[in-house]
């Protein structure tokens, strides 16, 4: 294996060239399997969000490379200048899992140590600790953490809150949330609870209902008072045949009842991009839903959204009104490059402000500039300017059993119509076993990609056995229809 550091001896109390807006909070809690898209289009290697924010493997010859974040830093508009604002240095427990996260404040002088964060992680790479600790001037404080379990599937069971207390030295608990599944590991329920004088107490909890024949999801919100669960709000989602939400209604409990409150109502393209997004609200005088606004979503021949749009509906001329837009435009690899923000002013779009996107030969983005549009001169203004190092930490020509783990894509989990699979190697036979262990699919003499259709499949967690000439490589994925 050859590492190669790109930035070297890198030191941030020594950069004064640079700073950068952490536009990703480094503090992320362990959510299930902890994979969020905005509906930032930047692309690169800042949009994949997990524990981590780090680019897939390429496959360029049999050889991989693996990308990861080393710093980054900021500088915002102070008195018609840019200048130092905080940055984050980024440690590494093994290959793009992050485990150390330290942030710093410019003082006007120096970049002086302000917060950090240190996490731990099972063999399975869910995150167990994530400790955040302030700096005194002399030394490392813990001040909160967070502190998560899971059950056999890898799926998050408990979340507990703790503070530090300084006079006795350990952690008190605060609050904590606890999860629980069915048997096809859908989340059902959800409870909040507090501590105080050393017991667990309810406060409220979340219940979720899988109705698959209809393909509808409902969720209700209870609190806890005087002993017993009473209802609060709930959610009801309805899904088309791809699992896209089309339509998601919003409930109060009154009087005993649950009252209508406020629709979403969604349509999507072929392509299961999404293309409207209209809100309404419910009126209990006429008994009917009356429009208050909506989203309509341009998107190019690539399906990457060039524009968005907002509108408030009129209720005088009975017509929706123009509100506000975002443009966005792409390089040839995808990657965003700009976005524009513009609002309805007296009968004319009027821009407000922008973002500007730079990456590296690697897609890696490295550079965003935001400014604001003066109306006065007619004229953008800086606003801050974000910077983004990477390193290239893995580059192999060939790979054992152990690597070829890690390098291996399976995706989407969990999955809905279909899964894809990424080998840095030939693939000779890909077995899928259900929880019970029975064979459901085999495959033989494949390259180093597949896609697999999953129409025939259930809901449940299931086995994938991927057989390559580094050997044997097994992974777990969920699958949900």
């Amino acid at each position: 294996m050859k590492t190669v550091t790109i930035l070297v001896a890198f030191s941030l109390l020594c950069i004064s060239v640079y700073a950068q807006k952490g536009i990703y909070s480094s503090h992320f809690d362990a959510n299930e399997e902890n994979v969020f898209r905005t509906n930032d289009h930047r692309g690169g290697n800042e949009l994949i969000m997990r524990h981590h924010n780090v680019k897939p493997y390429e496959l360029k010859a049999e050889k991989a490379i693996k990308y990861r974040k080393l710093a980054d830093m900021t500088e915002i508009e102070s008195g018609g200048i840019l200048q130092y604002y905080d940055s984050t240095q980024f440690g590494y427990v093994f290959n793009d899992y992050s485990n150390d996260n330290t942030h710093f404040k410019w003082d006007l002088i120096h970049w002086a140590r302000s917060g950090r964060y240190l996490r731990t992680y099972d063999q399975e790479y869910n995150m167990l600790t994530n400790v955040y600790m302030y700096f005194d001037g002399f030394d490392w404080i813990n001040n909160d953490q967070y502190v998560y379990t899971y059950n056999a599937n890898s799926k998050i069971v408990s979340a507990t809150y703790q503070e530090f207390n300084d006079a006795n030295q350990a952690w008190t608990n605060r609050n904590r949330s606890i999860f629980s599944y069915d048997s096809s590991g859908y989340k059902i329920e959800s409870t909040t609870q507090t501590w105080s004088r050393g017991t667990w107490y309810n406060t409220n909890r979340v219940l979720a209902y899988h109705e698959d024949s209809i393909n509808v999801i409902t969720s209700v919100s209870q609190t806890y008072t005087s002993g017993t669960w009473n209802n609060s709000s709930k959610t009801q989602e309805e899904l088309d045949s791809n699992n896209n939400l089309i339509i998601s209604t919003e409930f109060t409990w009154l009087s005993g009842v649950w009252s209508k409150n406020e629709k979403h109502s969604y349509t999507y393209n072929t392509a299961n991009v999404r293309l409207s997004d209209l809100y309404q609200t419910w009126n209990d005088s006429l008994l009917q839903w009356e429009n208050s606004g909506k989203y309509e979503y341009g998107c190019n021949v690539n399906n990457l959204m060039i524009n968005e749009y907002h509108y408030i509906w009129n209720n005088i001329t009975s017509s929706w009104d123009n509100d506000y837009k975002y443009s966005f435009t792409y390089n040839g690899n995808g990657n965003m490059v700009s976005e524009l923000n513009s609002v309805w002013i007296a009968g004319a779009w009027v821009d407000q402000f922008r973002n500007i996107y730079s990456y590296d030969i690697n897609n890696n983005l490295i550079l965003e500039k935001s400014d604001n549009w003066d109306v006065l001169s007619s004229t953008w203004k800086d606003q801050s300017k974000s910077h983004y190092y990477w390193e290239v930490y893995e580059e192999n020509a060939g790979l054992n059993s152990y690597e070829a783990y890690n390098y291996m894509e399976i995706f989407p989990n969990p999955a809905t119509s279909y899964l894809q699979i990424n080998s840095p190697s030939n693939i000779k036979r890909v077995n899928i076993f259900n929880s019970s262990g029975q064979l459901v699919f085999n495959k033989i003499g494949l390259s180093n990609t597949l896609r697999i259709e999953l129409d025939d499949f259930e809901s449940g967690l299931y086995f994938i056995q991927t057989e390559t000439s580094n050997g044997l490589i097994n992974k777990k994925i969920q699958i949900n229809k």
